[in-house]
């Protein structure tokens, strides 16, 4: 600098302060090298991260991903969507040509609703809501095989591929709540906007009107609150609209 050094000095500069990294985010990594600093609660309808997103200790979590960052990015903008409503008021378009690659994503990260439409798109879709209405034996029946079948509020949830990423463990749902209404259970445990969200990527129909009184109460006298009821029907009304409602 030499003779041109005063000509540069500078006074009172304010040091700037370390850039902190957002909380409550976690760093996804592709299997191609890539990473994601993603907030978890973006991530919450990923069943397979659940246990990720839940996590509430202070450390950075990283999770690996067997897929591309291509494809995770564009699963990224569905999830955006999603949570804007964009894919509930059909303003979200998703691209046949990666149709395919965003199906696979999809079943990794245990994705139901991408699943969906990219199975629709696919041609080998069927509804996972059943708009007529399911039958309490049909329930039974189903859970006696070895399925997960939840009856909350009259709604119809199937926790089969969640039960493994379950924060509580995977028995304390097949032990407690399987075969009987378990709305009781599920404000007792779950009253969270944050489980609703799960709710609703697990819901797949109503018991049918005239099975209601089939569902097994084990303590009649046992029953949930109104302010709890009144939230989860408002939250899940825009999924209950496409089936019967029990209420």
């Amino acid at each position: 600098m030499g003779e041109h050094e005063e000509l540069f000095r500078l006074e009172n500069a304010t040091p700037r302060a370390a850039k902190r990294r957002p909380e409550n985010t976690m760093d996804i990594f592709c299997n191609d090298g890539e990473y994601f600093p993603v907030r978890k609660r973006l991530l919450q309808p990923c069943i397979a991260l659940t246990k990720a997103v839940l996590d509430k200790t202070d450390e950075r979590l990283r999770v690996d991903v067997d897929i591309d960052c291509c494809t995770f990015d564009r699963v990224l903008l569905y999830l955006i969507a999603e949570s804007t409503g964009a894919v509930r008021k059909g303003e979200y378009k998703l691209d046949l040509e990666h149709c395919g690659e965003m199906l696979d994503a999809a079943q990794k990260l245990k994705l139901i609703g991408l699943q969906t439409m990219c199975e629709k798109m696919m041609g080998a879709y069927e509804s996972r809501i059943r708009e007529e209405g399911i039958p309490w034996q049909e329930v039974v029946e189903r859970n006696e095989k070895g399925e997960t079948l939840l009856v909350i509020d009259g709604m119809v949830c199937d926790a089969t591929r969640w039960l493994p990423e379950h924060p509580g463990g995977n028995t304390i749902i097949p032990e407690q709540a399987l075969n009987q209404d378990a709305t009781v259970y599920f404000e007792l445990y779950h009253a969270s906007k944050e489980s609703f969200l799960y709710m609703k990527q697990l819901y797949i129909g109503q018991i049918k009107v005239e099975d209601l009184g089939k569902v097994y109460n084990p303590r009649p006298e046992v029953v949930p609150s109104q302010e709890f009821l009144q939230q989860l029907r408002d939250f899940m009304r825009p999924e209950t609209l496409k089936s019967y409602k029990s209420f």
